[in-house]
């Protein structure tokens, strides 16, 4: 690294990076360029949980079973497992500044294309391939958010590069509830409706046209606002995100690679990328620990109501809301952690160990019956959990930030993709363990993986 010494005070500070074996300029820009990913990730989760939160609503007004518009929550889980392979078939042609443009403008079509399935009740076909483009433009939100921290941020800022984004990808979720609530929340006669994590009121007499008229308004209103957003990042993405810095030196020329597709070269990067040790660790590492995940989001209605059946979904949205929003600074904590210890390992350990005590108070909240220490312990679990997302993304980040474009984009895209396919397996065996055995045993599921992780981590990572 170049430094200079600041006659004001006793810290070095960097004024550029090594990357590539060329020196960068470490520039204030850096921090703009992560707030418009920051926007193009907030972004991402609201579609995948939208409409999960009143599935029952989104059955009535498109006048199907709602087996069938679980489809809009799976489908868009789906096409980012699916489409993290075809944007690493696709990595010589991608760069940082590409993915995204592409990114904003496949969002931005996807958020129009529900829009305009929500505006009748025969559109749900419609409404299924606007969160198949969403799933495909949040596959690239989530590659695009690791690129920024490899391609514009020193070592020394990286950790919290890397969280930061996460904030408004965390507290996604919690406008997405908000929204859906708004929704159904009518007043005069009461008529309870459960929706996924929320009761609602609705007239009597003419409520079925009430409640549709409403559905469509917000929902319309929601992804329009959306659109607005993506298509602003894309402006932004456009006259001011560069692939790098400027070089420290203005004599060297910067030579792009050629941007072409040969797909026997792409598949043998993709081969030469699981040959890479460290790579397939953190690769199995990220799948361990999603296995909380389905039991602090879309099960934890289900969960909580199975130990406290007097409970509305009412009180459990609430939990869900102020737990998120607290557990959204885990990220930037963590991160903050990474960079001033410089100990990636201690903090993963840390991080997973408290996500397994809150586990297990969790679980004893449920045993006797306790609300305030089960919210208590629900925080603990959104907050920590951070702390081991953080340190696998920035180990992902360290360890390919020597590798070339196109070497990057092919791991991030599969590593931020492929694992969605485990979810759907935690969700299946959370949710036979709670049908089976009841909510003690089924919030103790991902202590083994957290284990598993914590082993494989301390024992075989070797950071960059």
């Amino acid at each position: 690294m170049l430094r200079k010494r600041c006659n004001s005070s006793d810290d070095e500070i960097e004024d550029a990076f090594l990357l590539g074996g060329k020196r960068y300029q470490v520039l204030p820009k850096r921090w703009g360029v992560l707030l418009i990913v920051s926007m193009i990730l907030l972004l991402d989760t609201f579609s995948a949980s939208f409409f999960g939160f009143i599935n029952d609503i989104s059955s009535l007004y498109f006048k199907v079973d709602p087996s069938i518009t679980d489809l809009l929550s799976t489908v868009n889980m789906i096409a980012r497992s699916v489409f993290g392979f075809v944007v690493a078939l696709g990595a010589r042609a991608l760069d940082f500044r590409t993915l995204a443009l592409a990114t904003c403008g496949t969002i931005v079509v996807g958020d129009l294309l529900i829009a305009a399935g929500v505006s009748s009740r025969n559109n749900f076909s419609i409404a299924v391939i606007g969160q198949i483009m969403n799933g495909f433009g949040a596959t690239m939100a989530l590659t695009v958010s690791q690129m920024a921290p490899s391609n514009w941020f020193p070592e020394r800022e990286r950790g919290r590069a890397v969280s930061i984004p996460w904030i408004l990808r965390r507290l996604s979720p919690v406008i997405s509830n908000l929204v859906a609530t708004q929704t159904v929340r009518v007043a005069k006669h009461p008529i309870e409706l459960r929706t996924g994590l929320n009761i609602s009121v609705i007239g009597a007499g003419d409520a079925e046209s009430e409640l549709i008229e409403r559905f469509r308004i917000s929902f319309q209103s929601a992804y329009f606002s959306l659109a607005i957003v993506a298509a602003l990042s894309f402006v932004f993405s456009y006259y001011y995100i560069t692939n790098y810095p400027p070089l420290l030196r203005r004599d060297i020329v910067l030579v792009e690679p050629e941007k072409r597709f040969n797909l026997s070269e792409e598949l043998h990067g993709i081969v030469k990328l699981f040959k890479n040790g460290q790579y397939d660790l953190l690769f199995v590492m990220y799948i361990l620990i999603l296995s909380v995940r389905p039991m602090t989001e879309w099960l934890i209605s289900s969960v909580v109501l199975a130990g406290f059946p007097e409970l509305t979904d009412s009180t459990v949205g609430v939990m869900f809301c102020v737990g998120y929003s607290i557990g959204s600074l885990g990220p930037p904590t963590g991160g903050w952690v990474l960079d001033k210890l410089k100990k990636p390992k201690l903090t993963f350990f840390v991080g997973a160990m408290l996500v397994m005590l809150s586990l297990g108070t969790f679980s004893f909240a449920i045993c006797i019956r306790n609300l305030p220490l089960l919210f208590f312990s629900y925080t603990g679990i959104t907050f920590f959990r951070d702390f081991c997302f953080v340190c696998i993304s920035h180990s992902f980040v360290q360890t390919l930030y020597s590798e070339d474009n196109a070497t990057k984009v092919r791991g991030f895209s599969i590593a931020g993709a492929a694992p969605w396919f485990s979810l759907a397996i935690y969700t299946i065996i959370i949710r036979k363990v709670l049908t089976v055995f009841g909510p003690v045993l089924a919030v103790l599921i991902p202590i083994p993986f957290h284990v598993m992780a914590c082993i494989l981590y301390v024992l075989l990572y070797s950071p960059a």
